[in-house]
């Protein structure tokens, strides 16, 4: 006990990153002003993204992100997507460079038993993707021994994502 109250005084503050989604779109993209946008889909919007994403939507209300250089230009989206993958949710940020690639892809939250969880790696294999119909699994998506619903849930997510922001809808 009387070594652990040292470190209380030489040690009082932790440094933790943020990691809240409008934190990872500062950091991801090195930029300050990033807004937070509500899309509410119509059903004609809803059947377009529909169309365009080649998934099943389940929700009409969305949650994106806009990250803005000083200059006000946009240097990057995101968007926030809890996902169904077993019996429990996922919440996942797609962050998408120039309205067309995916940047990066952050799994904010994960409820399923963690062997599920994709990993890192895998993740990081979706970055560069664009929207088309290669991207699903078992294309250029390789799936994940084990956790194929998880692998199934983040790629169609992240055709979700991406046409939210490559579509006319997101300004």
């Amino acid at each position: 006990m009387i070594y652990a109250l040292p470190l209380i005084f030489f040690f009082p503050f932790v440094v933790m990153a943020e990691v809240s989604p409008e934190g990872i779109m500062r950091e991801t993209f090195a930029v300050s002003d990033v807004q937070k946008r509500p899309l509410l889909l119509g059903r004609q919007e809803f059947e377009h993204f529909e169309g365009l994403a080649k998934v099943h939507l389940k929700e009409q209300v969305y949650r994106y992100y806009l990250a803005f250089d000083g200059k006000k230009k946009l240097r990057g989206s995101g968007v926030l997507l809890t996902l169904r993958v077993r019996t429990k949710d996922m919440t996942v940020l797609y962050l998408i460079e120039d309205k067309k690639q995916i940047k990066h892809i952050e799994i904010l939250r994960f409820l399923e038993p963690p062997e599920y969880e994709p990993s890192e790696k895998w993740v990081k294999r979706l970055s560069g993707q664009a929207l088309s119909d290669e991207l699903r699994i078992g294309s250029k998506v390789t799936n994940i021994t084990g956790a194929t619903l998880s692998a199934r849930s983040v790629t169609e997510g992240a055709r979700i994502a991406l046409a939210l922001i490559t579509s006319k809808g997101v300004k």
